[in-house]
């Protein structure tokens, strides 16, 4: 695209695209800092994480969430190719979060029946189905050219995603033990937000 728009736009517009290009790479940064503290905070308070990451300081900040992620950024960035590496990490994930949610929202009538008639806005008729339908196919498309196109973000995912389930898989059995229900936390903390 920055050597189309040099050709027929001259070299001012390509500079220009690509300031555009790094504007909106940073926009992906801006949405990680300001959103996955929130969720790392969320899942403390399910149970998911440890309590500590569902407590906020006294300006309303979940100050253990944000701390945790900024580490894991900086983990990110020393480890790997830099920061291009992490934003693609990043779309990656939220791309393989939007498939998860639609294929959650399409269950949803039947998990979760009381919550869903209790909710305040509600896809109805063929959107119900239509959109998450349309978020699975196209987002999936993307998913698999992305990772088709790019072998060490692949390997990446692949561990990351193994560990994210063991560790899932090991908080909810430690949970259980102390007679805590974590999907039944989860379900109560939705009824909160």
């Amino acid at each position: 695209v920055y050597a189309a728009s040099k050709v027929f736009n001259g070299s001012w517009f390509g500079t220009a695209l690509a300031i555009a290009a790094i504007c909106g790479s940073w926009t992906t940064l801006n949405a990680c800092f300001l959103g996955l503290p929130r969720s790392f905070y969320q899942l403390g308070k399910s149970g998911l994480l440890p309590k500590s990451f569902a407590k906020l300081n006294k300006y309303g900040v979940p100050i253990v969430s944000l701390i945790a992620f900024t580490i894991i950024v900086a983990i990110s960035l020393i480890f790997n190719k830099g920061i291009l590496f992490l934003i693609n990490m990043t779309s990656l994930f939220f791309m393989l979060i939007a498939i998860l949610l639609s294929i959650g929202s399409l269950r949803v009538k039947s998990t979760m029946a009381q919550e869903y008639e209790l909710a305040g806005y509600k896809l109805k008729g063929l959107s119900y189905y239509f959109w998450p339908i349309i978020t699975i196919i196209s987002t999936g498309y993307f998913l698999i050219d992305f990772l088709v196109g790019d072998i060490q973000t692949l390997i990446m995912t692949v561990i990351v995603t193994i560990l994210g389930i063991f560790v899932y898989n090991l908080r909810k059995k430690s949970l259980k033990k102390q007679g805590i229900d974590m999907i039944e936390n989860m379900k109560n903390v939705l009824k909160e937000s």
